[in-house]
């Protein structure tokens, strides 16, 4: 961690670029951002599809993601900075409640259908989350919870950011190395505890034998917690734990395969005819097929719903990830196969789901150019101060073509990570959310709200703002 801040502060060191000429260019780098995304809509004012369907349930899981930073934490702080939560968690406590209940019952869950079979709530470990495992019965679902960093072993495991080689479906790619550490170290214990669930559920929830109300494994989590979900996802996905049934059914880790071979060029539906007619290989096929991702209702293009496939290996259990504000975990190619299973959510300019090592060299690359002048800066450029007046000034087509100009300058680190799964974009002010691809989180969006935007509070008032529409 200390080689990597050196290499990528040595550059500004050697220009003697001090902090508040760096805080100037960074915020100019801002401005053209802004006035880029906004000529975007100017010439084509169509192009954003708004969606209008979120996962069923979805801030529920999000409660559960909350959860795990337990009642005395005011579990994240979801419900802002009242005590009603704290009240609630230590009236369950009072009642003889367990930490988890407790927890559960601060982040506003009902815990009279919920058994907690294990709540880690605070670890010293590195690439050793918190977490929660519960019995959901109200939704016949056995729940795996990760928190968020809040530690300082949690921190190290973001640093260590660099990306480490993983094999998902038989291909090769690249993952956030400090987080897949974790998610390959908890994998086994947490498959244990999830078989638990299962045979519980099969005990006192019969529903999961009516095919409209399977059983389901849901794995969510907020931040570093977001990030190790969706690689554990993967993970079972790719090799489902032996544990939790014996029935041979195909591995929907074909997508995987299938995303490569759309990347190689090779046509999606003679991909999924060669596998077979089997559930698995179709979803393969749709994750390949990333032309058409969405329906369309009354001509306005929407998000479906979330339909996780049956996990392989187990018999009449589906599997499903909920990452909200997902860390940048997986290359373009794997994070694009997870997505028959994986959703990830992003508030407005939500720092983490665009922050990886590539994009702060991005970042820091696009402040040099402008705040030196050098050979390499296009010819024309505004300074600094000129693009902050350019902003004030509302000239939003000279801001636009600034940052054209710029970007393919900047943009040019290598080992780049994206969230898993696909990607929801909810409004920071509320509103309908909309679907996004890889270049919405492709560099640090500089601006007032990027750090706040991350907070499990605004998440949460994201997401039942967008469920009203």
């Amino acid at each position: 961690i200390d080689g990597l801040a050196r290499q990528l502060a040595a550059p500004a060191l050697e220009q003697g670029l001090g902090m508040g000429e760096f805080i100037t260019s960074a915020n100019a780098w801002g401005a053209l951002q802004r006035g880029a995304g906004l000529d975007e809509v100017r010439i084509h004012p169509t192009s954003i599809p708004v969606a209008k369907v979120l996962p069923a349930q979805c801030e529920r899981w999000l409660r559960y993601a909350a959860a795990t930073f337990g009642h005395t934490w005011l579990a994240g702080l979801l419900e802002g900075a009242n005590i009603d939560g704290y009240r609630r968690g230590a009236e369950k406590r009072r009642a003889g409640a367990s930490p988890g209940e407790a927890a559960l019952a601060c982040a506003g869950l009902d815990v009279d259908n919920v058994d907690v079979l294990t709540f880690k709530e605070s670890t010293q470990e590195m690439f050793v989350p918190g977490y929660m495992v519960a019995v959901d019965h109200a939704e016949n679902a056995v729940v795996v919870a990760f928190r968020g960093t809040s530690s300082i072993a949690d921190a190290l495991c973001d640093l260590s950011c660099l990306p480490e080689p993983v094999v998902l479906g038989g291909v090769e790619g690249m993952a956030h190395g400090g987080m897949l550490r974790a998610a390959q170290g908890l994998s086994g214990p947490l498959s244990q505890l999830v078989a638990r669930g299962l045979q519980i559920l099969d005990a006192k929830s019969p529903r999961h034998l009516e095919q409209a109300h399977p059983r389901r494994v849901v794995i969510t989590g907020h931040s570093l917690g977001a990030g190790v979900a969706s690689l554990l996802t993967a993970l079972w996905c790719d090799s489902p734990p032996a544990i939790w049934g014996q029935q041979a059914s195909p591995s929907n880790s074909q997508a995987a395969s299938a995303a490569a071979a759309a990347t190689a060029g090779t046509d999606a539906a003679t991909a999924a005819g060669a596998a077979g007619a089997s559930a698995a290989a179709a979803a393969a096929a749709a994750v390949a097929d990333s032309a058409a991702p969405m329906d369309v209702v009354d001509d306005v293009p929407t998000v479906p719903p979330l339909e996780a496939p049956q996990v392989p290996g187990t018999a009449g259990v589906s599997i499903e990830c909920l990452a909200f504000a997902c860390p940048q975990v997986l290359d373009a190619r794997l994070a694009e196969a997870q997505s028959e299973h994986t959703m990830s959510f992003i508030v407005g300019d939500d720092m983490v789901p665009r922050l990886s090592y590539a994009t702060v060299q991005d970042l820091r690359n696009a402040v040099l150019l402008l705040s030196r002048p050098g050979a390499t800066r296009p010819q024309g450029l505004p300074t600094p101060a000129e693009i902050l007046q350019l902003e004030t000034a509302g000239e939003i087509e000279a801001l636009g073509r600034a940052y054209a100009a710029l970007k393919p300058l900047v943009a040019t680190s290598p080992g780049r990570l994206f969230p898993s799964g696909r990607l929801v974009q909810l409004p920071p002010n509320g509103g309908a959310a909309w679907e996004v691809d890889h270049s919405a989180v492709d560099e640090l969006r500089i601006s007032s709200d990027m750090g706040a935007a991350h907070l499990p509070r605004r998440c949460l008032l994201a997401v039942q703002e967008a469920c009203k529409h």
